[in-house]
C-alpha cells in the first residue's frame, strides 16, 4: 500500500512530503498528489470559514486514494493513501 505524508501551514500551503510509491509514474504521482492537496485544502479552509477551528480530523474517499487530514497547533498532516497504486486513473 502506497502512501504520501504532507505537511501542510494553517493555510494549506504545503511545506514538505514524504512518500513510498516508487511503482507509479511521476506523472500520475503529481496529478494525483495535486488532486489530494486541493481536497485537503478545500477541507481545510472550509472548516476555518466555517468557524470549526476545533475540529481534530476529516477524511475523504475518492476512487483513487483516501485522504485523512489532522490538525494540530503547528499545522495539518494530510496522509493520501492509494487505493491501488498500479491502477489508479488519472
Amino acid at each position: 500500500m502506497s502512501f504520501i505524508l504532507v505537511k501542510m501551514d494553517e493555510n494549506g500551503r504545503v511545506l514538505d512530503y514524504s512518500t513510498n510509491a516508487v511503482k507509479m509514474s511521476e506523472r500520475k504521482f503529481h496529478i494525483l498528489l495535486n488532486r489530494a492537496v486541493d481536497l485537503a485544502r478545500v477541507e481545510i479552509l472550509a472548516f476555518r470559514s466555517l468557524g470549526l477551528s476545533d475540529f481534530k480530523s476529516a477524511s475523504i474517499n475518492t476512487l483513487d486514494f483516501s485522504v485523512t487530514i489532522t490538525r494540530n497547533i503547528n499545522g495539518n498532516l494530510v496522509l493520501v493513501v492509494f487505493k491501488d497504486e498500479a491502477s489508479a486513473s488519472t
